[in-house]
């Protein structure tokens, strides 16, 4: 298997075309007249369209499918990874530059998806861009170019920009953790959105083998904390009952706890939205140790499992837990991303 495929082929692309120019001609000599006109007309309609596609691409050309065979970009954005190299981050800065307002505390921090470099390279010119944008992180970003690769367009946070071709997103320009606004956790088919948790961000989890889609959250100001989640959709395989689900929190609770399932008593949480249930560690856990909660809820046409570790007060964060659980939904169209 060749990792990335064609992109380490492209040195050859002209070779190719030359020669399926000199293949393509050689087959239109030995066509009946008609027939062969016809093949040269169908030809030129082809690459006509490919001109065309190129040209509202640009400068993005790299990023072309073919519209009978991958269904164009739209088709192939479903299936294939797009902006590989982050082209689009010189897009995405210059809109940053242009849109955010320096922040009075420092300058704001910038991770991508792909390498720093491919974004920072556009300001370095600039002291006064200079001192407001930092990509060498030590710790989490305030802003993140997120491309599609690996789902990181799907990272929680506030969509402030989106850069695109021909109606398909290709680069996400996202606020880690703004006020207010709901951590969404995109499952593919359905998404659910968990109520405003101050401080709190998170990254999809891309696991090979597992269909059912993941998070990494944590919190990014405040006592240390941090929570595993997956959604579960009818595209992953189905949606598990109350009930199992209520067994699959006393299984989790068992592994991560000690003892076993029949040891823990799940708890029931009801919501407008979403109802579940939830073990947490409060009574069980020795001195010193991190307040664990293990959740799961039916959220709609969507299951949610949630495991969530504290460093700090354990009421408090059973009423954050309970309060993500109870306030659970479906996410709306405008709140999700694609693809």
């Amino acid at each position: 298997m060749l990792y990335d495929g064609v992109r380490h082929l492209l040195f050859v692309l002209p070779a190719l075309a030359a020669t399926a120019g000199w293949a393509l001609s050689a087959a239109l000599d030995r066509l009946p007249r008609l027939v062969g006109r016809a093949a040269l007309g169908l030809t030129a309609a082809l690459a006509a369209l490919a001109v065309a596609d190129a040209v509202r691409l640009h400068p993005y050309q790299y990023l072309y499918f073919n519209r009978s065979v991958a269904g164009g970009l739209a088709g192939a954005s479903r299936d294939y990874e797009l902006d590989y190299w982050g082209a689009t981050g010189r897009e995405a800065m210059a809109w940053v530059t242009r849109n955010v307002p320096p922040r009075a505390g420092g300058p704001l921090s910038v991770a991508t998806t792909a390498d720093p470099w491919v974004a920072s390279h556009w300001i370095e010119g600039d002291p006064a861009l200079r001192s407001r944008f930092v990509f060498e992180l030590g710790g989490p970003p305030d802003l993140r170019l997120a491309t599609t690769r690996w789902f990181e367009h799907r990272s929680t946070g506030k969509v402030l920009h989106v850069v695109e071709r021909m109606g398909v997103p290709l680069l996400y320009v996202i606020e880690t953790a703004p006020e207010g606004a709901p951590l969404v956790l995109e499952g593919g088919d359905l998404a659910v959105a968990l109520p405003p948790a101050p401080g709190w961000g998170g990254m999809a989890r891309v696991e090979p083998g597992l269909d059912r889609a993941g998070y990494a959250l944590r919190r990014l100001r405040g006592a240390p904390a941090q929570a595993e989640a997956w959604i579960l959709t009818p595209r992953s395989g189905g949606v598990p009952s109350l009930e199992e689900l209520r067994g699959e929190v006393a299984g989790v609770a068992a592994t991560l706890l000690g003892g076993s399932p029949g040891d823990f008593d799940a708890q029931p949480v009801v919501g407008p939205g979403a109802s579940g249930w939830v073990v947490t560690s409060a009574f069980a856990a020795s001195p010193g140790a991190p307040f664990v909660a293990i959740a799961a809820a039916r959220v709609g046409g969507a299951a949610l499992l949630l495991v969530a570790r504290y460093e700090d007060d354990p009421e408090a964060s059973s009423r954050e837990v309970l309060g993500w659980l109870r306030g659970a939904r479906l996410a709306d169209a405008a709140e999700r991303r694609r693809p």
